[in-house]
């Protein structure tokens, strides 16, 4: 039988147990037998540490911060991990970001006859295509030798097709599989908006530029609620900001939400809104479609791409306030006709790509083909 080897650092492992369950939902679906190395970066020299529990290698090891010779310590930690586990059983090698897993998965390869699949991941990915341009040879190579390229989003397909300037083989989009999706409509909405996320990572997520959008806005806008659970500090410091733009009557802390929840409270709002500033995917954003609600989300980010030929939403620029502000007018204007779109695409099978069987069949054919 087929056998898969997976370098990941968004795997929950010994080392974090609270990382993303993307890439373990794509594991767990996988129908071929798979073994996980689950990478950690520390800041602080020191020997490789390696924690074996059943199908998972959890692995913590030393590069230096801000992408200071990280080919070559990546290079490094390649060796180790193929002199701890037996790498030449694998058929596939799947890195599941280009600029990290993928060198990684390289020189794994390049120890055995296996194959290698990139996933291009935006935030990660981008980044180090962005700013660590005299590393983009590696990354070229990687992407020339590898069997299946496989991009969350469209944006970051193209992103990485114009810095190549070489056409990409193999290139076959992969959404990131959202759990507990169910379209869900409710004709009985309220008049506020809503956004949902980690609070901790309120600057990533846009939120200053979006409640200075609000206040841009003016009396015309709509309440926003806050939904996610976060540090006191975290916490303090977003109901500080809100204080000083004299938003305490438009903008509301509401905490937690249980994920098993998010569509059925989403179907509730007028729109979603969320201006990350950086994001690969963002499942929150599908949860929204699923609960029937227009989105305002951030160009060349996250799932910009998926929609350009659909309206369910606005899509914005997320370091400019007033594009944000033109985004949430558009979606409270044309709320009704962009519900009813939505609607629409759901019926029409649009959004089937998103769901988890689709994502996993689709994946599973295309390393079955291999």
């Amino acid at each position: 039988m087929t056998k898969i080897l997976h370098v990941t650092a968004d795997f929950p492992d010994v080392f974090v147990k609270n990382k993303t369950t993307a890439v373990k939902n794509l594991v767990n679906g996988c129908v071929f037998e798979s073994f996980v190395v689950s990478i950690n970066r520390k800041n602080i020299p020191g020997k490789t540490e390696f924690v074996r529990d059943g199908n998972v290698l959890s692995v913590k090891y030393f590069s230096p911060p801000l992408g200071i010779l990280n080919i070559f310590f990546l290079r490094k930690l390649a060796g180790e991990i193929c002199n701890f586990i037996d790498c030449r059983s694998f058929d596939i090698v799947h890195a599941h970001k280009l600029c990290v897993e993928g060198v990684i998965a390289d020189v794994i390869c390049e120890n055995s006859k296996a194959k290698l699949v990139c996933s291009l991941w935006g935030s990660t990915d981008h980044k180090f295509l962005s700013k660590l341009k005299w590393n983009r040879p590696v990354y070229r190579r990687l992407i020339e030798k590898a069997a299946l390229v496989l991009p969350a989003s469209p944006w970051i397909s193209e992103y990485a097709y114009n810095i190549f300037g070489l056409k990409m083989r193999n290139v076959h989009l992969l959404p990131i599989v959202t759990e507990n999706i169910k379209h869900t409509f409710s004709s009985d909405c309220n008049d506020r908006m809503v956004t949902v996320f980690n609070l901790d990572l309120f600057e990533l997520k846009g939120l200053e530029n979006l409640l200075r959008a609000i206040k841009l806005f003016g009396d015309e806008s709509p309440a926003l609620d806050i939904f996610g659970g976060g540090t006191e500090d975290s916490v303090n410091k977003i109901s500080r900001l809100i204080h000083s733009l004299e938003l305490e009557d438009k903008v509301f802390l509401k905490g937690r939400v249980e994920n098993a929840d998010i569509v059925e409270i989403l179907s509730q709002y007028l729109f979603f809104v969320m201006p990350t500033r950086s994001e690969t995917f963002g499942m929150v954003y599908i949860e929204a479609l699923f609960a029937n609600i227009p989105i305002v989300y951030s160009r060349d980010r996250g799932v910009s791409g998926y929609f350009d030929e659909v309206l369910v939403g606005s899509s914005c620029d997320p370091l400019s306030i007033e594009s944000i502000r033109d985004a949430l007018s558009f979606c409270m204007k044309n709320n009704s006709r962009i519900r009813f779109d939505i609607n629409r695409l759901h019926l029409d099978g649009f959004f089937s790509k998103f769901t988890r069987d689709s994502i996993l069949y689709g994946y599973n054919s295309l390393l079955g083909a291999l």
